[in-house]
């Protein structure tokens, strides 16, 4: 489970791997206490969404041999848990449409890959958590950035995106095959 969970937030990070939502991750502009409010409704609307989506597809789509309609069946259940949320919490975050690919694409992937409830809700959970440490790591390089790229010439934008591609190095490198050559 452990090895499951570091797989997928470090090694295989849906959003530096695939690159969905590198647009929300860099055009940040929320505060640290906003951001978290955010995770947390993420992370219980995509939980309960998989719980859910999980017992229908298994108990109704597969034994009819429906089990196609699954990312319909997905998407519905997110955005009715996920207005429930906003109007019973009443947290005041608006989604914008860039927002529900995040939790979107981590549940498609987690049903997708995942083979039973809690390994689906150990996938779901590290991906979406996988991204809020990456939104935290890019809001302190643009904290860190926008001291003296203003003073240098160089693009704010230019700088996180060469930020995101050292981090994705850092974190494949080590699955380099040409490294075992080294060793003969």
């Amino acid at each position: 489970m452990i090895s499951s969970i570091l797989y997928y937030i470090l090694y295989s990070s849906v959003f530096l791997v695939y690159g969905m939502g590198l647009n929300r991750l860099i055009t940040l502009h929320e505060s640290f206490g906003s951001l978290m409010l955010t995770c947390a409704k993420t992370l219980i609307s995509a939980t309960c969404t998989v719980s859910l989506a999980y017992l229908i597809i298994r108990y109704i789509l597969v034994p009819v041999q429906l089990a196609e309609l699954y990312p319909f069946i997905v998407v519905s259940i997110y955005v009715c848990i996920s207005i429930v949320i906003e109007v019973f919490a009443s947290i005041g975050i608006n989604d914008s449409i860039s927002e529900l690919t995040i939790p979107l694409v981590s549940i498609i992937l987690a049903v997708n890959e995942a083979h039973g409830l809690t390994h689906i809700l150990v996938v779901v959970s590290a991906c979406i958590v996988s991204f809020y440490v990456l939104e935290l790591m890019i809001y302190s390089v643009r904290l860190r950035v926008e001291s003296y790229a203003s003073r240098s010439g160089i693009g704010i934008y230019t700088v996180l995106l060469v930020s995101l591609a050292v981090i994705v190095i850092a974190l494949c490198s080590w699955n380099i095959s040409w490294l075992t050559l080294l060793q003969e």
